[in-house]
């Protein structure tokens, strides 16, 4: 896959299709660009631009300060310029993690947003893993060096039910070298830079009327769908759309139902510019 330089910092990406709008993507935690893939010849109104998030693939941060709101609004339109994409509607789209992308996306580019859509989304909580383990330096002392004490921890969530052993062991699969954990954080870290509160969102697509489209499966064990119906009731014009899926959501299955949603979107450009 072809890479884009920004500075001394290094993203892959993945383009494809010719339709009228640009979908831009980002996939969940230790995937890539290359995730959607699969959807490649199947959305045929859409030109899909997927993008490797840093830490996967080969997108790097080589850059000596912290990664920024400010950094990820020029990677973006910066490749957007580069690809020569600029004129076209943009709907921003997110799996898991990279839902908060997407949405962070459809605020910082609000001019030329269609909507957005999110699947399986991680990224609605006010008070969360991600936002603590980035800013409190000694959690992340303890996520790197002492694994034990967060495995112990999530058994015990577990036990209290506060999450699934679907999710439970998700986590720990993430903990099992010093490796994986440095990952892990890292990866919060840059999510946290671009993470926007629940209700700025729901002032902002409310605000705008954008459709928002969440995507979730009935058998989703990390993601619960009761969560997205409480967020539903702040933003107006969210659709919770429920999939016979568990959490992996970007899939053969998962195309007619984007593809559908896309030009539902597309329709509605059309009929607004004339």
């Amino acid at each position: 896959m072809p890479l884009f330089i920004y500075n001394n910092s290094q993203i892959q990406y993945h383009l494809f299709g010719k339709g009228n709008i640009l979908v831009v993507a980002f996939h969940g935690y230790g995937k890539d660009a290359q995730s959607f893939k699969i959807w490649e010849n199947k959305l045929d109104s859409a030109t899909f631009l997927s993008i490797s998030l840093f830490e996967h693939g080969e997108s790097k941060w080589n850059e000596s300060r912290k990664f920024s709101k400010d950094d990820f609004i020029n990677i973006i339109s910066e490749l957007i310029r580069f690809l020569g994409l600029q004129k076209k509607p943009i709907v921003p789209l997110g799996y898991s993690i990279g839902a908060r992308y997407a949405i962070a996306l459809s605020i910082f580019f609000p001019q030329n947003i269609l909507g957005c859509i999110v699947l399986a989304p991680d990224g609605f909580s006010t008070v969360d893993m991600v936002r603590l383990s980035s800013k409190i330096s000694f959690l992340k002392r303890i996520i790197i060096r002492y694994p034990g004490i967060v495995l112990h921890a999530l058994t015990l969530g577990y036990y209290f039910n506060l999450f699934s052993r679907s999710a439970m062991n998700f986590f720990k699969s993430k903990f099992d070298t010093e490796a994986k954990r440095i990952m892990l954080f890292n990866v919060w870290k840059h999510a946290d830079a671009i993470s926007v509160k629940r209700l700025v969102v729901a002032d902002f697509f409310n605000s705008h009327k954008l459709p928002f489209f969440c995507v979730i499966g009935i058998h989703d064990e990390i993601i619960h769908p009761g969560k997205l119906y409480s967020i539903k009731k702040q933003i107006k014009n969210m659709q919770v759309i429920e999939v016979d899926e568990g959490h992996s959501l970007v899939n053969n299955n998962m195309a007619n139902r984007i593809n559908g949603i896309l030009l539902q979107l597309n329709s509605n450009f059309f009929v607004s510019s004339k």
